[in-house]
C-alpha cells in the first residue's frame, strides 16, 4: 500500500530509484488500485530474498 498521500507511479518511481525494484502502479489496474503498488514474488528464492533486504534497508521495518 503505498503511504497515505501518494500517488502510486510515484511511489512505484521512488522504489524503483531507491531499491533497484520493480513493482506495479496500483493504478493501472483501475481506480480501484490507485494508494497501492504491486509486487510480484516469482523468480528464484535468492533473488526474492535480496529484493526484500534492499527494501528494508531503505525502509525500515514500518509499523502499521
Amino acid at each position: 500500500m503505498a503511504p497515505a498521500g501518494r500517488k502510486s507511479w510515484d511511489v512505484f518511481a521512488e522504489i524503483l530509484e531507491k531499491c533497484n525494484i520493480v513493482t506495479t502502479p496500483g493504478s493501472g489496474f483501475g481506480p480501484g488500485g490507485e494508494g497501492f503498488v504491486r509486487a510480484s514474488a516469482f523468480g528464484h528464492r535468492d533473488n526474492i530474498l535480496e529484493a526484500v533486504q534492499r527494501f528494508q534497508k531503505v525502509y525500515g521495518q514500518q509499523q502499521h
